[in-house]
């Protein structure tokens, strides 16, 4: 089974203990697409094309919502494109994002909120029955939860640029009178 896990590049800390616990957790039998890890996206390889593939053959999708990635394009493009196709999307939801402000159409989809104390068993148990995996197998949730604690110090957001104010400009429409 494959996972397309949506993410900006600067949630790639993240993105990468998400992977590795979920392709070691059940052996190999499900594989996660994360485009910025370098073994999924090689140099020199055509981005696009890598993207465009795993969105196709992926069979479930994993979204990280924060403030900063459900504004940006990319973000909601890959999560319609999941939507087209009817695959579980499983929005996890931290950083200023909750279940309870998820903007529509994610908020459509049963969404997990990172922090929360069932956080991994509702993660693990949503993608055992998206897959119909019969069980999972012992997860060593302590050292799981301190991976995503120190992936979360390593995110570094950019700093957007302000915006010019621009002169004050009469209305296109303004009346020639």
């Amino acid at each position: 089974m494959k996972i397309f896990l949506s993410h900006i590049h600067e949630e790639k800390p993240l993105g990468v203990v998400l992977k590795e616990w979920i392709e070691s957790t059940f052996n190999g039998n499900v594989v996660v697409f994360l485009s910025s890890d370098k073994k999924d996206n090689p140099a020199g390889g055509k981005w696009l094309e890598k993207v465009s593939s795993a969105l196709e053959e992926c069979h479930a999708m994993i979204i990280l919502c924060s403030k900063e990635s459900i504004i940006r394009p990319w973000i909601n493009f890959e999560a319609g494109s999941g939507w087209v196709k009817k695959i579980p999307i499983i929005p996890i939801c931290f950083n200023g994002i909750t279940k309870s402000n998820l903007p529509v159409p994610l908020s459509e989809f049963q969404s997990l909120n990172l922090t929360d104390a069932d956080f991994i068993d509702d993660l693990f148990s949503g993608l055992k029955e998206h897959f119909n995996i019969p069980k999972i197998p012992k997860i060593a949730q302590n050292e799981m939860r301190e991976e995503i604690d120190k992936s979360l110090e390593d995110i570094k957001y950019k700093v957007k640029p302000s915006i010019m104010k621009l002169p004050n400009r009469k209305p296109l429409l303004e009346s020639a009178h």
